[in-house]
């Protein structure tokens, strides 16, 4: 009977230690949950910034795009050297510099969101 009853405590011990040790890795494993879920908030956050600012790039270079082609175009009605002439080349070299920058822009910003979403 003591013998039995030194197994019985013996074994008690073991199961308390176990329930122990699992609900130490059940906290663990929720405080990482918590923590998967608030950067999993905070990508979700920040990629909807990016694709928002992706979006206004497209736009932008879209804009930026229909002025080159108008300002282009009254350019070829101009005729002679006149100065008017000259404010839309000078016009035209600007819109095209300011596309160039703008899709450099768009292309970083897509490239950004891609790692982001790697990153995940």
């Amino acid at each position: 009977d003591a013998r039995e009853e030194k197994r019985y405590l013996s074994s008690q011990r073991e199961l308390g230690a176990e329930v122990q040790e699992l609900e130490s890795l059940i906290r663990d494993k929720e405080t990482l949950m918590d923590e998967l879920t608030k950067q999993g908030e905070v990508f979700n956050s920040m990629r909807e910034s990016y694709e928002m600012r992706v979006q206004q790039l497209q736009e932008a270079v879209e804009h930026a795009t229909e002025l080159k082609e108008k300002t282009y175009v009254e350019m070829q009605t101009e005729t002679g050297a006149s100065k008017r002439k000259a404010q839309l080349e000078g016009r035209l070299r600007e819109l095209t510099r300011q596309l160039v920058d703008l899709k450099r822009r768009q292309a970083e910003a897509r490239r950004l969101l891609r790692v982001k979403e790697q990153q995940e």
